[in-house]
């Protein structure tokens, strides 16, 4: 974990969490919600939170939740950041007091002993229902009030999907929504316009009614809620002055990746910055947490796999006081866990609380794709190059034949990635893949380079004028294959940078937007402080998330031979596999990246005329 400075006052949280179920409730599925809780812990410590209380399994019936909520209440004080975080089932039951116009279905979260299937007659007194949380929510906002604020984030499901692969599914099917936009608690839970007094509020669900909330692997193999996990490594990213807006941004991106087919929500104050500016922010500096063998050579460090830190990473470490001097030592990571790694160090040392390491040499991951081949499809020899064949590996896709063809369907939710015929066409679809599973994931903590990105559905009118629409779906922008869109990059540092710009499909194609024939790499440069505007003349199929990742330098670069050779070696530099040696030998020193992520829809956005 990077250094953190950051004042820990008035930061405070409830975390929500259920596993495991009462038996007489009718079979609710065991979750993973005791793995959110303990990332959930661990990220609040590193931000300094002096009020963590926790409420899990059997104490979280009803009454024990909102026990929780009333202790968390009392110990607030005005100008406290709050942190309310649920991890558990979710479900809809009829409205109980008509507020709901829409579909006539209150969302609720599920309680240790709430039932699963109820008479006719039940009132839904073991649940939690939207407009009670709702209560609770005003009642803290008013409790820290103006100078604080509250975040709520919900790691269940509230749709009517049921899971068609090998994830758990945080949510039940009894009632169907209807509603085709937003978290379906966005209405109860958000205040009411106008109203002073209350600090505010900032919400943030793991997917809209309509989806699934599915489990994911983390980076050790285990199962862990999807909004969690993409909450906690996204805060491990967070550079000074991150807005949740942009926050979310990389949440998105991150369900982009490991769960794809769910579409996170945002409302609220999104252009707040984290914790209201009193964030730890993450710095190109771990701490060191001490010694772990009698040798006095191998050490432990506060960052692991959840900060991109992998076996055989390579650290340095230097004295904490004063300016940064010659290293103390330098060592290789031998072992990682989710938020700890273990360093082999050159030499002996002695007071590690005094030292702070840096990375100086980065392991990237191995980018080939787990695979389950099920049945005798004969291809596991073929494809070795670019997959790991059923190995212990939690597999990414599913492959199996389908009359003469060979489907490629995504493990966690059980979705059709692509559906191909032959052994070329199966090696092209697994390296689009790993292609795209590498340009969402590319990470830099050092950069010099700060950069954001906005779309907005457009018009192109007769006569060359265009129409521009801020068409935000649940805090993420959405183009529509009816309209044209219109792109915004904006170098928001100090530092100018040239830049291209890759395009990550929602079926997993890439490729590259800029540079262009009309705008070669050389051109491609954006000052401090400044705006490109660009037209985006024609949105496409498929429908999805759709990401955009800019990719920024100090000279002028380009992507385009190696996202058309669909590259994925290289392991030594972040960009190393869009550099190829006979065409860029090269690598830039200085790098940077920013992202976007948005839907593709088939909404009509503008009034026909």
């Amino acid at each position: 974990m990077p250094m953190l400075t950051a004042s820990a006052q008035g930061k405070k949280a409830l975390l929500i969490a259920i596993s495991h179920y009462a038996p007489v409730t009718g079979g609710w599925d065991s979750l993973s919600a005791d793995a959110d809780r303990r990332l959930m812990q661990a990220a609040l410590r590193r931000q300094g939170f002096s009020l963590v209380l926790t409420c899990e399994n059997r104490q979280a019936t009803r009454r024990g939740m909102v026990a929780a909520l009333q202790q968390l209440h009392d110990n607030l004080a005005p100008g406290d950041h709050v942190v309310v975080h649920y991890s558990g089932h979710g479900c809809q039951l009829p409205d109980d007091n008509g507020d709901e116009k829409e579909d006539d279905l209150d969302e609720c979260l599920v309680p240790y002993d709430a039932p699963r299937r109820f008479p006719a007659t039940y009132r839904g007194e073991l649940h939690l229902r939207d407009d009670e949380l709702g209560r609770w929510l005003d009642r803290l906002r008013a409790r820290v009030g103006p100078g604080g604020h509250v975040l709520l984030l919900l790691d269940s499901c509230h749709s009517g999907a049921a899971s068609r692969g090998d994830n758990a599914v945080r949510g039940e099917s009894a009632y169907t929504p209807v509603r085709e936009e937003g978290s379906a608690f966005f209405e109860p839970v958000m205040p009411p316009a106008g109203r002073s007094g209350s600090g505010r509020l900032i919400f943030i669900s793991g997917a809209r009614s309509t989806e699934a909330n599915t489990e994911m692997f983390d980076d050790d193999g285990r199962r862990v809620g999807s909004l969690t996990y993409a909450w906690c490594k996204a805060l491990l990213r967070a550079a000074k002055g991150t807005s949740y807006r942009r926050l979310f941004d990389e949440i998105c991106t991150i369900v982009a990746e490991k769960a794809p087919g769910q579409t996170p929500q945002l409302e609220g104050e999104g252009q707040l910055e984290l914790f209201a500016g009193t964030a730890v922010w993450a710095e190109p500096a771990f701490s060191v947490e001490g010694l772990t063998g009698t040798a006095r050579r191998t050490l432990r460090i506060a960052g692991g796999k959840l900060a991109g830190l992998l076996e055989g990473t390579v650290m340095r470490f230097y004295r904490k006081a004063g300016t940064r001097g010659e290293a103390v030592a330098t060592g290789t990571i031998v072992a990682a866990s989710l938020l700890g790694a273990e360093v082999q160090l050159d030499r002996p040392i002695d007071q590690p609380g005094s030292l702070e390491a840096i990375e100086q040499k980065r392991v990237y991951r191995n980018r080939k794709v787990p695979v389950r081949i099920e049945g005798d499809t004969g291809l596991a020899p073929l494809i070795r190059s670019v997959a790991e064949v059923n190995s212990e590996k939690p597999a990414a896709l599913v492959l199996r034949h389908r009359g003469d063809s060979v489907e490629l369907i995504r493990a966690q939710t059980g979705v059709l990635f692509r559906r191909v015929a032959g052994e070329a066409a199966v090696l092209t679809a697994l390296s689009d893949y790993a292609q795209a599973s590498i340009l969402r994931d590319i990470e830099l903590l050092n950069s010099p380079f700060q950069a954001e990105m906005r779309v907005f559905a457009a018009r192109l009118r007769h006569g060359g004028t265009w129409t521009i629409a801020d068409t935000l779906n649940g805090g993420i922008p959405a183009l529509s294959t009816r309209h044209q869109g219109w792109l915004i990059i904006r170098n928001t540092g100090n530092t100018p940078f040239y830049f291209n710009l890759v395009d990550v499909e929602p079926g997993g194609k890439t490729a590259v937007l800029l540079p262009q024939a009309s705008r070669p790499p050389e051109v491609l440069r954006l000052e401090a402080g400044k705006s490109l505007e660009l037209p985006i003349e024609r949105v496409r199929p498929p429908l999805g998330m759709e990401v955009y990742r800019l990719l920024m330098s100090d000279q002028p670069f380009d992507v385009r031979p190696a996202v058309a050779s669909r590259g994925v070696a290289g392991d030594d530099q972040p960009f190393s596999f869009l550099f190829r040696k006979d065409r860029s030998p090269d690598i830039p020193e200085k790098l940077g990246t920013a992202v976007m992520a948005f839907s593709i829809s088939d909404w009509e956005f503008f009034e026909k005329k």
